[in-house]
C-alpha cells in the first residue's frame, strides 16, 4: 500500500537526492507535479513564494507494508 506523507520545503531537495518520489500539489490551480519532471525555474518559483496562503505543499511517496 503506498501512502503519502508532506515533506517540509527545506527537506524535499535532501529527500530527491536519497530517491523518493516527491510530488508538489498547486491549490491554486489543483494541479499535482512530479518534482523530478519540473523544471529548475519552476521549482525556484516555489522556493521563492513565501507561501502564506498554503498554495504549495510537497509529498513523498511512503510503501506501507500490511
Amino acid at each position: 500500500m503506498i501512502k503519502y506523507e508532506s515533506v517540509c520545503n527545506s527537506d524535499v531537495l535532501d529527500e530527491i537526492k536519497s530517491g523518493k518520489n516527491i510530488f508538489l500539489l498547486d491549490r491554486a490551480t489543483n494541479n499535482v507535479s512530479w518534482v523530478t519532471d519540473m523544471t529548475v525555474e519552476s521549482l525556484v518559483k516555489v522556493f521563492k513564494h513565501d507561501n502564506k496562503d498554503n498554495r504549495y505543499e510537497f509529498f513523498k511517496e511512503v510503501e506501507i507494508n500490511e
